[in-house]
């Protein structure tokens, strides 16, 4: 039980000194916590690259609607314009 794996607690004094070993893994597990540097970016959400993103996406719906019923228009035109001479042929 004394025995650390690597980057463990150190080696307590053995059960002589229980209260000596508690406080020196104690200080070993605490240590993290005071380190000066910033904890690493966990998980979690970017709410101003969240907005962005959104005003991103709804101003590309707000092109592509339009465009893509102007371009349905245009097809259907295009498409009646073809058919209306064979339409309005009349065998004699």
């Amino acid at each position: 039980m004394n025995a650390p794996g690597p980057g463990g607690p150190p080696e307590g004094p053995g059960p002589d000194l229980p209260d000596e070993h508690a406080a020196r893994e104690a200080a070993w597990l605490l240590a993290a916590l005071r380190a000066d540097a910033p904890p690493p970016a966990g998980p979690g959400v970017n709410v101003a690259r969240a907005i962005t993103a959104g005003e991103r996406r709804l101003r590309a719906r707000r092109v592509a609607v339009p465009a893509a019923a102007a371009a349905a228009l245009a097809t259907l035109t295009a498409g009646l314009a073809a058919l209306l001479p064979a339409l309005t042929d009349t065998p004699t």
